[in-house]
């Protein structure tokens, strides 16, 4: 019970702190457009939203020289590559039988390409749409010195139903609390979409991640690939001790996702979420 009732106080706490912080405007702060990015958004029969997506990408404010879209058209039996082909990104088509799903998807293609030509990898979900400004800001905590960053996510579609309403108040909350620890100087936990790596940390700490919760099982790995950890109260940029650094999030990378509209759709889409993974 005691175990309980921390839990509970180490969120109110924290949340109750997040709401004494603003965002930053969307889209802010802006680099210079300095580093050389490669967006990578795996898929599995994805031809009705994949060309909308990448199209979103490559609106993006940030030198058109300086980014690649790479789309993993991931065992599809659909037009999904072909229809992400003709948006404009470039498709890596994966068959694999036996390593099925995102993260299997993810270390194939990190494998396909010259990583050596990046200075970050960026993860985007199929259906994910970014503000223009996205990569921007990615590009500004990069020049910084971050070399793990989260982006900020909302629901493209809050005002449709309770649904919809629910998963936004969720992600507000969750980005909010992760406010409160990247101020304090602590770790942000890293999301499944919207994060960006640094080429140097994917050297070191590798791609090898095999279960479902793909973004627990790489924020655990990258804590424990790192011993020390500091507690600088009020400062929200990374201080290198000994090659320690805290993973970020920033709340002006800004990107959507779509939510289904009733309770049976966000079932059937949680399913199809898990089935995607071990299709």
């Amino acid at each position: 019970m005691l175990l309980i009732s921390l839990y509970y106080l180490y969120h109110l706490l924290f949340l109750l702190f997040s709401l004494g912080l603003s965002r930053p405007l969307t889209g802010t702060p802006a680099g210079t457009g300095q580093n050389r990015l490669a967006v990578f958004m795996p898929a599995h029969n994805e031809e009705n939203v994949i060309a909308s997506s990448v199209r979103s990408i490559l609106a993006s404010r940030y030198p058109g020289n300086k980014f690649d879209v790479y789309v993993i058209a991931d065992n599809c039996t659909d037009r999904t590559a072909e229809l992400a082909r003709a948006a404009g990104a470039l498709v890596l088509e994966r068959e694999n039988k036996t390593l099925r799903g995102k993260q299997h998807a993810l270390k194939w293609a990190f494998e396909q390409i010259n990583l050596d030509e990046y200075d970050a990898v960026v993860i985007l979900d199929a259906d994910n749409h970014v503000h223009p400004g996205f990569l921007g800001v990615l590009d500004h905590y990069l020049a910084a010195g971050h070399k793990v960053i989260q982006g900020y996510v909302e629901t493209k579609n809050p005002g449709d139903s309770w649904v919809t309403a629910n998963y936004a108040y969720m992600f507000w909350y969750l980005c909010r609390l992760q406010m409160a620890r990247t101020r304090l100087g602590l770790s942000a936990w890293l999301a499944g979409t919207g994060l960006c790596i640094s080429t140097d940390v994917l050297r070191r700490v590798g791609w090898n991640v095999t279960t479902l919760v793909d973004d627990v099982e790489y924020t655990c790995q990258l804590l424990l690939s790192v011993p020390v950890f500091y507690l600088l109260p009020l400062l929200a940029e990374r201080v290198r001790i000994r090659r320690a650094w805290t993973y970020l999030l920033t709340a002006g990378a800004f990107f959507f996702t779509w939510i289904p509209i009733t309770a049976y759709g966000v079932v059937t889409c949680d399913q199809k979420s898990w089935w995607r993974t071990r299709h």
